[in-house]
């Protein structure tokens, strides 16, 4: 205690983060247009690295479904209307639950590791 003061910045990740998260978890999802993931990671400005995880599940899962009747090995493709449908389902967490988790993290560490919230 007291011989280093560490001061530990948790961020939302920014643009270029999101859109290389969007880009490695839904690598093998055609989209129906190449700007999609790009539009996508503009869209999630609030979310957090779990949120778009939960994303990315979520397309996955839709993808699975519609790929269901396809040959095996084809994938669907992803279109405009199927990401407004389920981007209508995704908000960011408000600031509300997010100082809730904030104090979980806090109330988990060690006593002798301080956290200070701006």
């Amino acid at each position: 205690p007291d011989l280093f003061d560490d001061l530990i910045r948790i961020h939302h990740p920014d643009r270029h983060t999101r859109l290389a998260i969007l880009e490695e978890r839904l690598k093998d999802i055609p989209f129906e247009d190449d700007r999609m993931l790009n539009d996508l990671a503009l869209r999630t400005h609030r979310y957090t690295t779990k949120e778009l995880s939960r994303l990315c599940r979520s397309l996955r899962k839709v993808d699975d479904l519609y790929s269901k009747d396809l040959p095996k090995g084809q994938r669907a493709t992803f279109t405009r209307v199927m990401l407004e449908r389920l981007m209508s389902d995704f908000t960011p967490v408000d600031d509300l639950d997010f100082d809730k988790y904030v104090h979980v993290f806090e109330d988990a560490l060690p006593s002798d590791i301080k956290v200070l919230n701006e």
